[in-house]
């Protein structure tokens, strides 16, 4: 009875630690709203008001490579319940990285112990990258809690049932979906180290159901292929024909290790050095712990250093650009593997002094005195935050008094995803605002450009006879708001 207990409290300690780490940010609006972020709500609107639905994402990712529709289908329904208010949304993807924090604290305590549980889903839970992976509108960072869900499975595969590998393979198709490179490279590497590690099982009707599973994530994809004469099947071709665009050298080598390393080890406390010996030691101490390891845990260890060695091998030679969103479900492997480590410190140290490492490892993962900082002084940002946008429409919505308005605005990418969104979803609340008609009352937006400074000059100076500028107002965010006045005709 006492230990369930014990067992409560920890998980609604991390449980509660991971939500607060992770909304308090949300709920003051600091969260990145970009580009991307007001592309997808667009197509997720257009997806639950019915007006239209696709097959395919809206936009295309890698040489060519339309977004499947997962991401948006998965978000349909917190879009629904929330109106579209996309700091209620952000918070459902904050919920899942939470509920993986959780799930992997109950499950971690059967599968080793309480201290690799605690240790597991506690950085999972405060880990600042872990937590920075949770909490943007982006469909990458629904990485980490399907990475969660796959380790989960996978570390008991030969026990799966049918529908458990059908579930599997569902999710391994997932991160294709999520982030095209990552989920086709770890993907390899899972089947590499599947035929290398469990050869019969391969050969068995298991492997049909993980490939049933991840063809079910891959219908809308080749439904809208067979509509559109193979448009990607051929874009992707094409690419492949062509090879790496770049001359892997010995100084480019040293400099994609260095980039991997930087962000596989991102959420370890310290320098490089430090790092270094997290690493070294995690590794020391599995090996020197190995025959007091489980027979099926040992498989599970060799399995998932394979698939983590065919990941790192292909991306150090990789002949295209390598961009940190590749990465982004590698830490939850490291987290693992540093947890497994801890768990087996317990045969070396009294576990009270095991408890009080594991404490201040998330302590100095977690970096509280960084995050209570920002409790009573939230960074202001720049124009791409949530808050400092939504600071320009209430402050349009003051200056309209009620009237409908015109909107424009001067964004970096030159489509304004963004202002679209906020315009539409401002306007739903409060029963006015931007219209399609040309109307006396126009505010233009105007994001810095601080790479092409001239482009928001040219900008301006096209549009310099759209009525008459009577106010203007920089806010600290370096977003500029113009009032105009125009003369329209309503002669008919």
């Amino acid at each position: 009875m006492k230990k369930k207990i014990v067992v409560i409290i920890i998980a609604v300690l991390v449980i509660c630690a991971g939500l607060f780490v992770r909304l308090w940010g949300i709920w003051q609006g600091g969260f990145a709203f970009t580009y991307d972020a007001g592309r997808d709500l667009l197509a997720i609107r257009d997806l639950v008001t019915g007006t239209k639905f696709s097959l395919i994402g809206p936009t295309s990712g890698q040489n060519g490579i339309f977004y499947g529709p997962w991401w948006y289908w998965l978000l349909a329904a917190p879009f629904a319940i929330s109106s579209g208010d996309p700091a209620a949304i952000v918070s459902f993807i904050a919920l899942a990285g939470v509920a993986a924090a959780g799930a992997a604290y109950i499950w971690g305590i059967k599968y080793r112990d309480g201290f690799f549980a605690a240790a597991f889903a506690g950085l999972l839970a405060v880990a600042q990258p872990l937590v920075s992976a949770t909490t943007q509108l982006w469909s990458p960072d629904g990485i980490v809690p399907v990475m969660v869900a796959i380790i989960i499975l996978w570390s008991r595969f030969a026990s799966l049932s049918n529908i458990a590998l059908l579930a599997f393979g569902f999710l391994l198709g997932l991160l294709d979906e999520l982030e095209i490179v990552y989920g086709v490279v770890f993907m390899v590497g899972f089947f590499i180290s599947y035929f290398v590690w469990q050869r019969k099982l391969f050969w068995s009707k298991k492997t049909l159901f993980i490939v049933a599973g991840i063809l079910f994530t891959e219908i809308p994809r080749v439904l809208f292929e067979l509509r559109h004469e193979l448009l990607q099947t051929k874009t992707f071709i094409n690419f492949l024909a062509k090879g790496g665009t770049l001359v892997m050298t010995p100084a480019r080598l040293m400099a994609r290790l260095d980039f991997l390393w930087d962000h596989v080890t991102d959420f370890l406390p310290g320098g490089d050095w430090i790092k270094i010996l997290f690493v070294i030691g995690t590794f020391a101490i599995i090996s020197s712990q190995w025959k007091h390891i489980a027979k099926n845990q040992r498989l599970f260890l060799y399995q998932l250093l394979t698939a983590l060695g065919v990941f790192f091998v292909f991306m150090l030679f990789y002949g295209q650009d390598v961009w940190p969103y590749y990465l982004i479900g590698l830490p939850v492997i490291i987290v693992f593997l540093l947890s497994f480590a801890v768990s087996l410190v317990k045969r070396m140290v009294p576990a009270s002094i095991l408890a009080t490492l594991i404490l201040m490892l998330l302590f100095f993962t977690g970096k509280p005195v960084e995050f209570v900082t920002t409790l009573n002084n939230p960074f202001v940002g720049d124009a791409a935050v949530y808050r400092n946008q939504m600071e320009a429409m209430r402050y349009i919505y003051k200056e309209a008094g009620g009237s409908d308005f015109n909107v424009i605005a001067y964004t970096p990418p030159q489509i304004e995803y963004t202002w679209r969104y906020l315009s539409w979803w401002t306007k739903r609340g409060r029963g006015y605002g931007e219209v399609a008609e040309k109307q006396p009352l126009l505010f233009v937006i105007i994001e810095p450009d601080y790479g092409y400074p001239q482009r928001v000059r040219e900008w301006l100076w096209a549009r310099d006879d759209d009525g008459e500028v009577t106010k203007q107002l920089m806010f600290n965010s370096g977003i500029i708001v113009q009032t105009r006045k125009r003369e329209i005709d309503v002669r008919q």
